[in-house]
């Protein structure tokens, strides 16, 4: 901040010059030479020659009053890139009576379309040290001993910029910034007082307005700290600073943020491009203490609301390009259902982006640039975590961003109604992708199966591991492309709508409850389809086994579910089921090949003919079949099956 400082130095020396000069020269002589006169002294005084272009014209009592055509203040001997300062027009009016009493009171002082060009050499060297007795880091002059004395007093009614164009360059640290389209209001009626400051920037072409009040400028100019009132005001939201400032720089004091819409606000900043999803501060507020010190900004006592979500936040943050961050956030709910909310479908037709079913997974775009705004660490304790398809509790985890690469590290979270351990990443260093690998233990798997897969007829408790890995940039495109492994077990529960124990003994399918006393799966998915060929589960007196795939991606299933009645001293009796189609209403078919094959095997020697007639005879009273005229006992018991067991089996997986 010693630029500004040196900024103002530079017009104090403008201004006291022409001020002096043109008293005693006012009525002698004519505006050019009184022009002349004080860039002759400008030049002498700071080696840079002033040029004033055009016509100059002076006022008289009771303000001094020195208006020029176009001025430019040459710039360091070592820099190439033009003046350091040029201006259409300058105008500058002194107080007069202030004058012979030894202090300069400025009334007016505007430049027109200003160009100021600050800049550093590599080894610290900068243009602003107009008096060749600055070292760079030395803010104050150095005595200059013939010098005349400073005025007693020093004031500035009004300086106005208007479209000033601003650039600063420094090779340390490979900076180059143009800020065009700066228009200042200051306003310091004493120079050991208050200042009023209203600025107009538009850093990405719509305006920014900040607004200032500086409590003692001396204070903030020589290197101090002043109290300082702040507002930022920009397209889509503002921010209020009310507190002490410095221009090391350094601040302290109550932060307040109120925008409206964050990727506007951001972009009006120079930001453009920022998505936040709903949930993560599409919308923003924020109040809190911050200290801002070296490069380092502190947040205590901070709460925090990112769109319904409310949180309490304390944060340390190292700036840089991309800003260092250690922060721990504390909420009750954490609603965070918005991460995949379906656009409005365009009308004309019942399928999505691609041919997918209306009713599918979504395919709205699932923005995670956010996961590059920052590096570091963040905490999170709440209470609930929804996230539209499930809500989980108690959650604690530790949250580490590398270069757009975020890993969770669940230190405790209760979902399903179990626990779960492990970890998830979301990685956009190259496309989204999004990966698990975690422990369950006494999950409900009917909360389980109702949430994620839509299916209410199962109970029980769960154990398992998963280790997953899903790629794309929507909920669609996951679930196509989701990969690994996993296994599930469970001790006693049931299955409701259908009482298998009952079909098997009695033939009657109407309705009731399965008990069932373990089962247990593991499962391999490729490409967004699950496979399994290991289901096992056991009844008191049935014996189920299951294999086929699960299509996660297209919702459909296609699998052979195999229930065994177990009979002491008498063949056992099984009845393949083909479960087949979409999930919302998947097909039951009794595959009767396969139960012909196991339970009869007529094309083998081995089961005498008397043997398989009773067999058959069981069977149809079993299920209460009389075959009829010019039907085979195999196309009766086809029949009996697929009746008895379409209407038990059609719900049991919805």
């Amino acid at each position: 901040m010693r630029v500004i400082r040196r900024i103002l130095g530079f017009v104090v020396v403008l201004v006291v010059v022409l001020a002096l000069f043109a008293l005693g020269a006012v009525f002698l002589l004519p505006g050019e030479r009184i022009a002349r006169i004080a860039a002759d002294q400008i030049e002498a005084r700071t080696g840079r020659a002033l040029t004033i272009s055009g016509d100059t014209s002076v006022s008289f009592y009771p303000n001094l009053g020195v208006e020029t055509g176009p001025v430019q203040l040459a710039n360091a001997d070592w820099s190439g890139n033009g003046p350091m300062f040029q201006a259409q027009a300058l105008k500058i009016g002194v107080d007069v009576r202030a004058l012979i009493g030894g202090d300069i009171r400025i009334t007016t002082l505007e430049a027109t379309e200003p160009r100021i060009l600050l800049e550093k050499t590599a080894d610290g060297r900068a243009n602003w040290d107009l008096f060749g007795t600055l070292s760079a880091s030395d803010p104050s002059p150095a005595p200059t001993g013939a010098e005349a004395p400073a005025p007693r007093g020093f004031g500035l009614e009004r300086a106005m910029l208007s479209g000033a164009a601003l650039r600063y360059v420094d090779p340390a640290t490979q900076t180059d910034t143009l800020v065009q389209g700066v228009d200042l209001d200051l306003r310091l009626p004493d120079y050991n007082g208050p200042a009023d400051l209203d600025m107009v920037l538009h850093p990405a072409g719509e305006a920014v307005t900040l607004t200032g009040h500086i409590e003692r400028f001396a204070d903030l100019v020589n290197g101090a700290v002043s109290a300082t009132r702040l507002a930022l005001v920009a397209p889509g939201g503002e921010a209020h600073f009310d507190g002490s400032f410095g221009l090391t720089p350094e601040a302290q004091g109550a932060l307040r943020l109120n925008l409206a819409d964050t990727s506007r606000f951001l972009a009006a900043l120079g930001n453009p491009g920022v998505a936040l999803p709903q949930g993560l501060g599409q919308s923003a507020q924020f109040t809190g203490q911050m200290t801002f010190a070296e490069g380092r900004v502190s947040l205590r006592g901070g709460r925090v609301t990112l769109d319904d979500n409310a949180l309490d936040v304390s944060a340390d943050v190292a700036l840089g390009d991309v800003p260092q961050v250690t922060a721990r956030l504390v909420t009750g709910t954490l609603d965070l259902s918005g991460l995949g909310t379906t656009a409005p479908a365009a009308s004309g037709g019942a399928t999505g982006a691609g041919g997918a079913p209306a009713e599918g997974w979504s395919r709205a775009p699932i923005d995670a640039s956010a996961l590059a705004l920052f590096n570091g660490d963040v905490s999170l304790k709440a209470d609930v975590v929804n996230l539209g398809v499930t809500q989980l509790s108690g959650v604690d985890t530790l949250i580490s961003v590398d270069r757009a690469r975020a890993v969770a590290d669940i230190r405790s979270l209760s979902a399903f109604g179990g626990a779960l351990s492990g970890q998830v990443v979301a990685n956009n260093r190259a496309g989204l992708s999004v990966a698990a690998n975690l422990g369950i233990t006494g999950v409900d798997l009917a909360r389980l199966l109702r949430e994620t897969a839509g299916i209410t007829r199962f109970t029980g408790a769960a154990d398992g591991r998963v280790d997953l890995l899903a790629t794309g940039n929507s909920m669609a495109a996951w679930m196509s492309s989701l990969s690994g492994t996993g296994t599930l077990s469970t001790g006693q529960g049931t299955i409701a709508g259908i009482d298998l124990d009952k079909l098997f003994r009695t033939g009657a399918a109407n309705g009731g409850t399965t008990i069932f006393d373990q089962t247990s799966a593991s499962f391999l998915i490729a490409d967004g389809v699950l496979r399994n060929n290991d289901l096992s589960m056991k009844l008191a007196s049935i014996q189920a086994t299951g294999k086929g795939t699960v299509d996660l991606g297209g919702r459909a299933i296609d699998y052979l579910f195999t229930p065994t009645l177990l009979r002491t001293g008498e063949q056992n009796i099984s009845v393949p089921v083909r479960i087949k189609g979409p999930w919302a209403s998947p097909r039951i078919i009794p595959d009767l090949e396969q139960a012909l094959q196991s339970n009869f095997d007529i094309n083998k020697g081995d089961v005498k003919k008397e043997a398989q007639d009773k067999l058959r005879k069981e069977v149809q009273d079993k299920l209460g079949v009389q075959q009829q005229q010019g039907e085979s006992s195999e196309d009766a018991i086809r029949r009996g099956i697929e009746e008895k067991l379409r209407g038990s089996l059609k719900g049991l997986f919805k």
